[in-house]
């Protein structure tokens, strides 16, 4: 089933449609219904209240799994150390 849409469209709009659809081989029309498709929000699919739980768990088993041996955060002194570090190694085994 489909509905017949009458709109205004700012001339800016209508203007990049116009340019553009002779390119790709559509009207203007053509054109403007692809970008509706493509763009509009569609309807997301509704979760069980089991289903939305069982996502979150499954999210929380990857949370904070990784240790790295040391704190990690905002310390900018250790950024900034780390940095200078990386600045100073040549990677190439000499100056």
């Amino acid at each position: 089933m489909s509905q017949t849409l009458t709109t205004k469209l700012p001339d800016e709009i209508y203007q990049v449609l116009q340019r553009l659809a002779p390119d790709m081989g559509m009207t203007v029309e053509e054109l403007a219904m692809q970008w509706v498709e493509r763009y509009a929000k569609k309807p997301s699919a509704q979760l069980t209240d089991e289903a939305r739980q069982a996502g979150w768990e499954h999210l929380q088993r990857h949370m904070d799994t990784e240790n790295l041996g040391y704190a990690t955060g905002a310390d900018n002194e250790r950024i900034d150390a780390d940095l200078a570090k990386g600045y100073a190694d040549t990677h190439n085994g000499g100056t």
